[in-house]
């Protein structure tokens, strides 16, 4: 079967001057769900000149299944693909397969995702201090939180904070 895109845009956002993020949106008309990267998508967006949009893709079961796993164990710095693939009764690499195929992403790298996501609310919703949110999350080091913080997002969480 094939599906017909009636258009594809790509949109990148800014935050303090960096590349924030990049939305590929795909309008599919009357073909239901449609996978792109890894995503379902049923959502159609319309995009105006100057606005804002924050994509929100509902996760799948499993990837639902996974990131409550995640949040349930945030400041535990030992929580990790070993746990969390037990914690869905698959092993590593049955996990590392199947988050690869639905998500796009390693079990490692998702979930740092799921923490960045986290570490980008508490910085602009709470008071905690940087190094208070990295022992938050399930980092040891304050440092390598910055580091991972820096590379995710193009900007320092103390930046990002005054943006």
């Amino acid at each position: 079967m094939k599906t017909l895109v009636n258009s594809f845009l790509s949109v990148n956002t800014t935050m303090c001057g960096a590349q924030h993020f990049q939305y590929d949106l795909l309008y599919v008309p009357d073909e239901g769900v449609k996978k792109a990267a890894g995503y379902e998508f049923a959502v159609l967006y319309f995009i105006k000149k100057d606005e804002v949009v924050e994509e929100h893709v509902p996760p799948s079961g499993f990837i639902g299944q996974l990131k409550q796993l995640i949040h349930d164990n945030l400041d535990d710095p030992d929580y990790g693909k070993n746990e969390l693939s037990r914690a869905v009764h698959l092993s590593p690499s049955q996990l590392y397969r199947r988050l690869k195929s639905e998500a796009g992403f390693t079990p490692n790298l998702f979930i740092r995702k799921i923490k960045m996501e986290k570490a980008q609310e508490l910085l602009t919703s709470s008071s905690l201090n940087i190094s208070e949110i990295a022992y938050t999350l399930g980092f040891n080091d304050p440092n390598y939180f910055s580091r991972i913080f820096q590379r995710e997002f193009g900007v320092s969480p103390r930046s990002f904070r005054k943006c």
